[in-house]
């Protein structure tokens, strides 16, 4: 008993060192991040949402551009504060052209599916209309599972 004891009290000291050691690097990190993004938040976001605009095809524009839904909201909130910081109404253009890209990207069907067009089913005009009717994918590379297909762990949970 007093053995086991020792050890237990000797792993403890040991994972509270660690723990300490990993909160110090993390708070450091933190810090540096922080001072970084205080000194000049507006040029870093700047700068990260030309990144974003080039690397997802909303600017310069390409064919197949990559909408995910989640980011893309982050990346509209994102462009808003930028117009309030800035006045510069090139980001008012971007966020017009990110919300019209996400309705026709993730409002229609991907272009695997036989079902073409509107996830509504709408014709194109009426569609056009009401783009967020039937929804909006999530915008993930895979393809969605048929809701008669099976749950597949390794593929859904990776």
């Amino acid at each position: 008993m007093l053995i086991y004891f020792s050890v237990s009290i000797k792993i403890w000291k040991e994972l509270l060192i660690f723990n300490h050691i990993l909160i110090a690097k993390y708070l450091r990190v933190n810090r540096i991040l922080y001072k970084k993004m205080k000194q000049n938040s507006t040029t870093y976001l700047k700068e990260f949402m030309e990144k974003f605009a080039s690397n997802t095809g909303l600017y310069p524009e390409i064919p197949h551009p990559k909408r995910y839904l989640w980011t893309d909201a982050f990346a509209v909130c994102n462009y808003l504060e930028l117009f309030e910081r800035t006045n510069d109404e090139s980001y008012i253009d971007l966020t017009l052209k990110l919300i019209y890209q996400v309705h026709h990207v993730l409002g229609k069907n991907r272009t695997d599916n036989p079902n073409l067009g509107w996830i509504s089913g709408l014709e194109d005009e009426y569609g056009e209309k009401h783009p967020t009717i039937g929804g909006l994918r999530i915008g993930k590379e895979m393809k969605e599972r048929l809701p008669t297909e099976p749950f597949n762990d390794p593929l859904e949970l990776g």
